[in-house]
Order: structure tokens, then C-alpha cells, then sequence
């Protein structure tokens, strides 16, 4: 009777068993599939226990660093790494660690470009925000144009002289503000010289035009 327990006991044990190797192996492949721990790691790189690629080691500087490629996960899943330095002193500390990435649209893009940090090397990969900054570029001709019919706007209230002039002052600043917020928002951008010359030209424009409303 004994004995029979025991083959009983045996055989769900080993039941249990299998169906925990088969509900892992079954997260795996899923994982796998969804574009996670990719087949081929570069060397020195592994796959952390949370399902990550991570390195542990020296970058182009022979500073001791930790990178882990990970997935950020919102309305859609883009990919980014992260770079820290390990084992620091108070004199090592840098202001730029760690270093997170922009957002890429696979994990081989990130990984790559991962390997192209730690060697010291440019990032060439095109990343969420590259796409999202171009998109913007491509808008600046249209905020510049509405700009402009809003200062020829303001300017023949002045001339017109219709408005009181608290009032074309008011209009005049938040104008003012609009313009030296679209001058920053250019800058940022990276646009050319002649669309940060005409924001420069409204910003100085509105400036003589509340000197005038000033003087009314």
C-alpha cells in the first residue's frame, strides 16, 4: 500500500513538474515572437532574468559600465537602452549618468545602437524622435505665415488707432510672448537661418510696436 502511495505521489509530482516546463517554455516562445531576447547577442552581452539583453563591462573609455536594452511600452511599444556607470566614486559622478536613449522602433535598432554608445561611436539610427522633429519641421513654414497675418493684423489696429490702447498693448505683449516662444521652439528644431531670421524679425517687430502703443 505503501508503495503504491509513493508511485501515485511520483506521478504527480512529475505532472506538476512538466506542466510548469511547459507553461515556461510556452512564456518563452511567446516572448520570442513578440520580438524579445534576440537570437544573436553580440559578446559579453546576455539575457537578464526579467528577459532583457544587459552588458556588463568596460566602454570605449575603459570605464566599468552597466547597458541593459529594455522595452517602453505605451499606446505602442517602442525600444531604448540605458547606460550606467558602476562601482563610481563622488569624483567619477558625471551629470549625463545614466544615459537613456531615445526611442527605437525595434530591439535590434536599439541593441545596436547600444553597441555604438559603449565604443564610443555616433548613433545613426532613426529614432521616434527624429521622425516626430522632422514631422514638425515641416510645419514651421505655416506657423510662421500665421505669425505674420497676426502681426499685419495688430499692426493695422495701431495704425487705425481703433482700439484703446491698454488694449493693443495687452495684444501687443501676448503677441510678443507667442513670437519668443516660436523663436525657442525653432532653435530646437535646428531650422534654417532665413526661418530663425524671420522669427528674430517678428520679435523685433512686436518690440518697436509696443514702443509706439507705449507712446499713444
Amino acid at each position: 500500500m505503501r508503495v503504491g502511495w509513493l508511485v501515485v505521489a511520483s506521478i504527480i509530482a512529475i505532472i506538476f513538474v512538466t506542466r510548469a516546463w511547459l507553461k515556461e517554455r510556452g512564456a518563452m516562445d511567446r516572448h520570442l515572437q513578440e520580438g524579445y531576447g534576440p537570437p544573436d547577442l553580440p559578446d559579453g552581452w546576455q539575457i537578464s532574468e526579467s528577459g532583457n539583453p544587459t552588458f556588463l563591462g568596460q566602454n570605449s573609455q575603459r570605464k566599468r559600465i552597466r547597458a541593459t536594452v529594455f522595452a517602453d511600452q505605451g499606446r505602442r511599444t517602442f525600444w531604448k537602452f540605458v547606460v550606467t556607470r558602476v562601482n563610481l566614486n563622488d569624483e567619477d559622478m558625471d551629470r549625463h549618468d545614466p544615459f537613456y536613449s531615445n526611442h527605437y522602433y525595434s530591439q535590434s535598432d536599439a541593441l545596436n545602437e547600444c553597441q555604438r554608445f559603449i565604443l564610443g561611436l555616433p548613433l545613426t539610427a532613426t529614432t521616434y524622435q527624429k521622425d516626430r522633429d522632422a514631422e514638425r519641421l515641416l510645419k514651421v513654414p505655416s506657423l510662421l505665415m500665421k505669425e505674420r497675418e497676426r502681426q499685419n493684423e495688430l499692426v493695422a489696429k495701431v495704425d487705425r488707432g481703433r482700439a484703446k490702447p491698454v488694449n493693443l498693448r495687452s495684444e501687443a505683449e501676448q503677441r510678443l510672448k507667442a513670437a519668443e516662444h516660436l523663436h525657442s521652439y525653432i532653435a530646437s528644431l535646428g531650422c534654417s537661418a532665413s526661418q530663425t531670421a524671420e522669427a528674430d524679425h517678428l520679435i523685433a517687430t512686436y518690440r518697436e510696436m509696443l514702443a509706439r502703443i507705449r507712446e499713444i
